[in-house]
């Protein structure tokens, strides 16, 4: 069976989660996920800017994921575009 993968947004607490006892498994879990093409992970620009600023270790996360398994967006012109997407799949509704 051919399923589509599971689009998630991902938030700049999940990168740091990676290094933090409390979450650093389920994190390090959902960005194999990721590598794996399970889940597509979409990353705002907001995002990208928060994780400027923090080590390297952090930033790397982001770097070795697969480029086709991620989607950027610009937080102020497309919020509305992946509202749409999480409607048309069915994950909230209007």
């Amino acid at each position: 069976m051919n399923t589509k993968p599971l689009k998630v947004y991902v938030d700049t607490s999940v990168f740091g989660g990676c290094f933090d006892d409390e979450f650093k498994i389920h994190s390090l879990k959902f960005f194999e996920k990721v590598k794996t093409g399970e889940v597509k992970a979409i990353i705002s620009d907001i995002v990208l800017e928060e994780l400027a600023p923090y080590p390297e270790k952090v930033q790397n996360i982001l770097a070795v994921l697969p480029k086709e398994n991620i989607s950027y967006i610009d937080s102020i012109e497309e919020h509305e575009l992946l509202a749409e997407e999480y409607i048309n799949d069915g994950i909230l509704t209007k």
